[in-house]
């Protein structure tokens, strides 16, 4: 097999999270990032006016980085579900999905990325799922003619976000569905919300690496008796779970597993700047753990070299 090039991914909506509704501000630290060659993928949300969106697609044809485009503040703040019981509901989120598409053109992202609603427990968790998957096909549908791809986030179902797209069995599940008429969409894995699910973190990526697209390494502190416990997008390291080993381990496995054979293994660092810090303060932090993992598993010619424990 040919080798894997890791491509680091900046993920601007939470690294820069207090500043980026500020108009220009994410197309201006993006042109200010373009020069360095570090990172070579972006993720940003909806928060763009037509100029930013002419000014960031210019960029990326420039740049030639790919783009992908989290919708999940644009939902959740309309309180549109692509998951609700509720049919009609689940058609208006579809629908402003729609809607959003030939923006997301103009702004040139070329994947989306999604996530469901609450979990509604095991008397209507079923029909849930099988509205999400609804949901996703026909999103699936409407991106591929604008050539775009649709990636799905599972998060944690027992912890803290309680989604029903939560366990790995259940999205690999539908994304295999939906994959049968639309290959378009992908798995994005979340570290911490794995974690959060108690699942072994190498064996969600195996058995989700023919769906995996890229990797967020995002940590959260696992004891349930820590007023910290479950997903607050905190910094890597002590007292959450994400050394720098398990990171390494977690990219390496990934390689070893063939994720990102086709264009690269986008790899991105999720934690959540503050207001009192300055903007680049986390991301000058983001960038030297991503920097240091990415070396350690690039040098990592065995993944049992890094492979951490359960978690």
């Amino acid at each position: 097999m040919d080798t894997i090039e890791i491509h680091p991914s900046l993920l601007m909506n939470e690294v820069y999270f207090p500043w980026v509704e500020t108009p220009g501000f994410v197309v201006d630290v993006l042109e200010r990032l373009s020069e360095d060659e570090f990172y070579k993928a972006w993720e940003v949300g909806t928060q763009f006016s037509a100029h930013d969106r002419a000014r960031l697609r210019q960029l990326v044809e420039q740049s030639r980085r790919p783009l992908t485009q989290w919708l999940t503040p644009m939902l959740e703040g309309q309180n549109l579900w692509l998951s609700s019981l509720d049919s009609s509901e689940r058609q208006q989120a579809v629908q402003r999905v729609r809607e959003h598409l030939p923006l997301a053109a103009e702004t040139g992202v070329s994947t989306l990325a999604v996530v469901s609603g609450s979990d509604p427990g095991d008397k209507d968790r079923a029909e849930a799922l099988k509205g999400f998957t609804e949901s996703l096909a026909n999103i699936c549908s409407d991106a591929e003619e604008f050539g775009m791809n649709v990636i799905v986030e599972p998060l944690d179902r027992f912890a803290h976000k309680k989604r029903v797209v939560g366990t790995t069995p259940d999205t690999v599940a539908l994304i295999d569905e939906v994959r049968r008429a639309h290959p378009n969409v992908g798995f994005a894995f979340d570290s911490a919300h794995a974690a959060l699910n108690e699942e072994v973190l190498f064996d969600v990526l195996e058995s989700a690496a023919h769906q995996i697209v890229q990797l967020h390494l995002s940590n959260a502190i696992l004891d349930k008796r820590d007023p910290g416990y479950g997903d607050f997008h905190m910094q890597p390291g002590a007292p959450g779970f994400l050394t720098e080993e398990v990171a390494a381990g977690l990219i390496s496995r990934a390689v070893e597993l063939g994720i990102g054979a086709n264009g690269g293994l986008r790899v991105a660092v999720e934690a959540r700047g503050k207001i009192g810090n300055s903007p680049d303060m986390l991301a000058d932090n983001v960038r030297a753990f991503l920097k240091r993992v990415v070396a350690i598993a690039s040098m990592s010619s065995e993944s049992s070299a890094h492979r951490p424990e359960r978690v």
